[in-house]
């Protein structure tokens, strides 16, 4: 949220000039105002996966290469920028200037 903040103080639009992912999906991310895309994760499957990788290592010490894969979700929501061609056009024509209060 600092830098939804800072972009609004130097009058940065968001996302026209600058696209804003947080991640944790916090419940002010979804906030009508404020809307920050942002990558949602299930927490509780990451701490049991990390549980159950200490109790492996301590139970067989020593280099025991694992890969887990967290399933996680992008949600989006107003601070995304469109994909980079329209991005492109709308500077062209001139309509993704500054917005400043």
């Amino acid at each position: 949220m600092d830098v939804l903040s800072a972009a609004w103080e130097r009058g940065i639009a968001v996302p026209a000039e600058l696209a804003v992912v947080g991640f944790d999906d916090i419940p002010m991310a979804a906030w009508p105002l404020v809307g920050p895309a942002t990558v949602a994760c299930d927490f509780d499957g990451l701490a049991r996966a990390a549980v159950e990788l200490l109790v492996d290592e301590m139970r067989s010490p020593g280099p025991n290469p694992v890969e887990r894969r967290i399933p996680v979700a992008l949600v989006l929501r107003g601070t995304r920028a469109p994909p980079a061609d329209q991005l492109r056009s709308r500077q062209r024509s001139g309509s993704a200037g500054r917005v400043r209060s």
